[in-house]
């Protein structure tokens, strides 16, 4: 008697959506570590003496000028879902917290669906797919750190 096999539950799209989900977030952290000077942080921030998913020490052309940066990203959906991000209060609390714990400034990178920014293109609105946030007094010590006059945030 033939032995019966389970039907495969294998679903090749599905593994490839999976595989999307890690494969993104990283390719975007990695990039965003690189753009400021720094390095990716193992399990996106998930260890307890390397949170955030990107960090940068005081080194370069802005010496003295630590990061660690929170990286979030959209995703095109089927349903259109994926053209906008709303920003959390809490990730801007968290990441606040875990940079000012070990010394460094907080951002928040965000990158934007390539399919979405390339259609907006094609319509003539041009932006770029990835962006830094950063607090008003980040951004004050940015311009001390260039040895320049900062914008007052009142």
């Amino acid at each position: 008697m033939a032995e019966r096999t389970k039907p495969s539950t294998h679903r090749p799209e599905e593994t490839e959506k999976r595989r999307s989900h890690r494969v993104k977030p990283k390719a975007q952290e990695k990039k965003v570590a690189l753009v400021v000077g720094g390095r990716r942080q193992g399990g996106s921030g998930s260890h307890e003496d390397a949170k955030g998913d990107a960090a940068r020490e005081g080194s370069g052309y802005i010496q003295d000028f630590p990061l660690l940066v929170e990286c979030k990203r959209t995703t095109l959906r089927a349903n259109g879902h994926g053209k906008s991000i709303s920003v959390k209060a809490e990730w801007l609390a968290k990441i606040t917290r875990e940079a000012f714990n070990v010394h460094k400034h907080p951002a928040l990178a965000i990158q934007f669906d390539k399919e979405v920014m390339d259609k907006l293109a094609r319509q003539g609105l041009s932006a770029e797919t990835d962006w830094v946030m950063f607090p008003a007094t980040t951004v004050q010590a940015i311009f001390e750190a260039l040895g320049q006059e900062g914008p007052d945030f009142g």
